[in-house]
C-alpha cells in the first residue's frame, strides 16, 4: 500500500476513536513517557502541539511544566523548515486564542523567540502511524524528518520519541523513502518499544 492510500485509511480510522478513549489513551501515553529515563534526564523537551485525532500532548506538556523542564514547541515555515520555540505556561494557556494557525495547528507567534537546537534533549514526534523499526508515516510535509536529520553528525543529539495509539503501531514495515528518519523510541498507551535498529 502506498503512503497516500495508507494516510487516507488511517485518518478515517482515527476518526472512529471516541473522545473518551482518546483522552484515556493520551493520559496513559503521557505516564509511559514521563517514567522513562530519557524523559527524566531531559532538561529541555521539544513537543508538538496536538490536533484532533492525534494523541493529546496536553498531559505531557503539563508534566513538563510540573517537573520544571523547559518546553519548546515547533514553528514551521512554508519552505519546510522548523525551529524550536520556548513556551511557558502562560503562552501555552493562550495558544488557542492568540496563536496563529498553520494547517489547523496553533503555532507560537513571532514575538516568542527561538532556542538553539543544540539545547534540545528530547523531541516528541507526531505520526499517523509508526512501525517496529521506528519509521513514521507523517502527513507528507517532511518537517520532522528534516528536523531530525539536521542533528546527524553532531556530537550530541536529542533523543527522539514517537507517541502513537497502539492500533497505529505496525509490526510490519511501513512504506518508506530514503529521506525518512527513524526515532529512538516509540510509546503507546500499552508500553515502550525500542527499535532493534536505532538511528
Amino acid at each position: 500500500m502506498d503512503k497516500k492510500t495508507l494516510r487516507d485509511l488511517i485518518i478515517k480510522q482515527r476518526g472512529l476513536i471516541s473522545e473518551a478513549d482518546s483522552r484515556a489513551k493520551s493520559e496513559a501515553i503521557a505516564k509511559q513517557l514521563c517514567k522513562t529515563d530519557f524523559y527524566q534526564k531531559a532538561r529541555t523537551v521539544f513537543c508538538f502541539v496536538s490536533k484532533a485525532g492525534e494523541p493529546n500532548t496536553e498531559p505531557i506538556i503539563r508534566q513538563i511544566f510540573a517537573d520544571g523542564k523547559v518546553l519548546c514547541v515547533p514553528r514551521t515555515y512554508p519552505d519546510g523548515l522548523m525551529e524550536a520555540v520556548p513556551a511557558g505556561e502562560d503562552a501555552i494557556a493562550s495558544k488557542e486564542a492568540d496563536w496563529p494557525s498553520f494547517f489547523g495547528i496553533p503555532e507560537p507567534p513571532k514575538e516568542l523567540g527561538t532556542i538553539d537546537r543544540g539545547e534540545l534533549d528530547m523531541i516528541v514526534v507526531p505520526s499517523l502511524a509508526v512501525d517496529i523499526d521506528g519509521y513514521r508515516l507523517g502527513f507528507g510535509g517532511g518537517y520532522y524528518d528534516r528536523f531530525i536529520e539536521s542533528f546527524r553528525g553532531l556530537r550530541t543529539r536529542p533523543f527522539t520519541v514517537a507517541i502513537q495509539f497502539a492500533e497505529f503501531y505496525y509490526i510490519k514495515k511501513l512504506p518508506r523513502e530514503s529521506h525518512d528518519s527513524q526515532v529512538d523510541a516509540i510509546i503507546t498507551e500499552e508500553g515502550i518499544i525500542i527499535p532493534s535498529s536505532r538511528p
